[in-house]
């Protein structure tokens, strides 16, 4: 049987879309701990990763501010991104 296993897959596939992308040798390092640590796919770390920049962009240009709160100690910090 052949590797598709007798299924056919319309091409282009529709999943959504596709992109590639030269990562810096950080983000690449970044993207391996955060797929070891939270055992996601690089499109799934990708993805989430895309989402929540255009949140915390979107929440910026209304004029708030992102904080981390540490539960430990109390401390707040606040975020910025340049």
């Amino acid at each position: 049987m052949s590797a598709n296993q007798g299924r056919s897959f319309p091409w282009p596939m529709p999943l959504g879309r596709h992109i590639a992308v030269a990562l810096i040798p950080k983000a690449g390092d970044e993207l391996l701990r955060l797929q070891d640590r939270t055992r996601l796919s690089e499109a799934d770390v990708v993805n989430r990763a895309i989402i929540s920049y255009a949140f915390i962009d979107a929440q910026m240009r209304d004029g708030q501010e992102i904080l981390i709160r540490d539960n430990g100690t109390g401390e707040t910090k606040l975020v910025q991104f340049s």
